[in-house]
């Protein structure tokens, strides 16, 4: 069913047959089966199969494969792992895995999706206190600043302050600060 779907959609995959004789990667083994069958490889229909994997010659096909594989229909641009095992159930060639990674290495959407190095700085959790009355600061340029303080917040417009209060009630709190500070930064109270 799977030779009979990929050659109605897929143009030339029937001189895949002819092209076994001329490939760098198959001709030795394809030489060597014609004159006496050996483990895993076994020809049907023509078609050179490696313990039940069709073996694809070099060439456009490879690539067809592989982009298909990673991008095509649903496939939603995969890493490198997803593609290579949806391609390794059906399909064999030499340096697979290499063929693989060359093409995520490549595309663009991939790239942007499942980046390393992201744009908008990295994600970072939020730090949680490990002290009464300790204030966290989230910044938003990557980094996090630990304080003790005493009752006491700094104004910032750019930063998030949390301020652990224990056993204080907020109306307390806040008319022990200036009203414009209030205004710049919410004071929570656990």
């Amino acid at each position: 069913m799977l030779l009979f779907t990929l050659g109605f959609q897929i143009l030339g995959f029937g001189n895949i047959k002819e092209l076994y004789e001329l490939d760098l990667d198959f001709q030795p083994t394809y030489a060597k089966w014609l004159q006496k069958p050996f483990e895993g490889f076994y020809l049907l229909e023509g078609y050179l199969f490696r313990m039940g994997k069709l073996c694809i010659p070099q060439g456009s096909l490879r690539k067809l494969l592989v982009k298909e594989s990673h991008e095509g229909g649903l496939m939603s641009h995969f890493g490198v792992d997803k593609t290579l095992s949806l391609l390794k159930s059906k399909f064999y060639w030499p340096h697979l895995r290499i063929d693989v990674q060359r093409h995520c290495s490549k595309c663009i959407t991939f790239l942007q999706v499942k980046s390393k190095v992201m744009p908008h700085g990295l994600y970072l959790p939020l730090v949680f206190p490990n002290k009464v009355r300790e204030r966290i600061v989230q910044n938003y340029s990557n980094t996090h600043l630990h304080e003790l303080t005493y009752g006491r917040i700094i104004s910032t417009t750019k930063n998030i302050a949390l301020e652990i209060c224990n056993n204080m009630k907020l109306e307390n709190q806040i008319k022990k600060n200036k009203e414009s500070e209030i205004k710049e930064l919410g004071n929570f109270c656990a």
